[in-house]
């Protein structure tokens, strides 16, 4: 029997098994071969009133127990982003969150956490898209979180240096035939001041300089609109408008974020690219798997 003695920890990344002990969700079901074993035959002798008698010796010398499976999970940490997500979702009113700690290095997911949170113990007592995993299933538009990878594949192809300066058209900038502001508006900026003080403007006259075609080979280097690969079912690729023939104001617009949409493993997988100085890490759930005897 598989249950789960930390009840809602890691809920939607385990997901459950139903009453057949087949998995149906998250884990459980991606792996679900992996973990059940065989079932056995068992023979058994039966008293005068018919019931079964078992004694040693009866059952089959051949037992498959099924797999060990190890996760990057890391319990502290887990329980840890699941507390503090709901204490963020609870004081802004929000539906739900996602929140993913991620070694930048490695690849290896530390904790997954999705708010609301649900007991896979006992999920037939809760809404099924409370099951669902947001951080691998559900698509957003990452908004000014995006800006940075423009502002990286800028500096690697070596079109701008951090000194250089844009001239924000203090908050209204007008683009193909529609109209880009900043929240605050600004003069001259310069690359690293774009990014401190969020500038759309600024980031979309960057986007500008490195091309529609560069632009979009970069967004694709960062891991952005194809599944990350990670060992979860369900896994959906995000959109990105085709490259050809864009509207001058919808490639302006998806550099500050908007017109595209993501996943949250996918910005958390990006942002590790960042941090471990450009190397593309596949986000690992699954540490390893051994045979109930202890064989990888």
């Amino acid at each position: 029997k598989r249950s789960y003695p930390n009840s809602e920890l890691a809920g939607q990344v385990l997901g459950f098994t139903g009453l057949d002990s087949e998995g149906l969700e998250g884990l459980e079901f991606k792996l679900n071969e992996a973990l059940r074993g065989t079932p056995q035959r068992v023979a058994a002798n039966r008293d005068a009133r018919g019931r079964r008698l078992f004694s040693e010796g009866f059952c089959s010398s051949i037992q498959d127990d099924g797999n060990d499976v190890y996760l990057t999970i890391d319990k502290t940490i887990q329980h840890i982003a699941e507390k503090e997500l709901q204490a963020a979702v609870a004081a802004t009113s929000a539906k739900g969150g996602v929140a993913i700690v991620m070694d930048p290095w490695s690849g290896n997911v530390l904790a997954m956490a999705v708010a609301p949170v649900f007991d896979p113990n006992r999920y037939a007592q809760y809404s099924p898209g409370l099951w669902r995993n947001r951080a691998i299933a559900d698509v957003l538009e990452p908004g000014s979180t995006f800006k940075i990878f423009v502002v990286a594949a800028s500096l690697e192809e070596k079109i701008i240096n951090p000194e250089d300066t844009f001239f924000c058209e203090n908050g209204k900038f007008r683009i193909g035939g529609r109209t880009i502001s900043d929240v605050h508006p600004y003069g001259w900026l310069n690359v690293s001041d774009i990014i401190k003080h969020s500038s759309n403007i600024g980031v979309s006259k960057i986007s500008k300089q490195i091309g529609t075609p560069l632009f979009f080979e970069y967004i694709h280097k960062f891991g952005f609109a194809r599944p990350t690969g990670i060992q979860l079912p369900a896994e959906v690729a995000g959109n990105m408008p085709l490259p050809d023939k864009l509207p001058e104001h919808t490639r302006s617009v998806i550099s500050f974020g908007h017109s595209i949409s993501v996943t949250p493993l996918q910005l958390a997988q990006a942002y590790s690219t960042i941090a471990n100085g450009g190397v593309l890490m596949q986000p690992n759930v699954v540490k390893m798997i051994r045979t109930s005897d202890g064989i990888p």
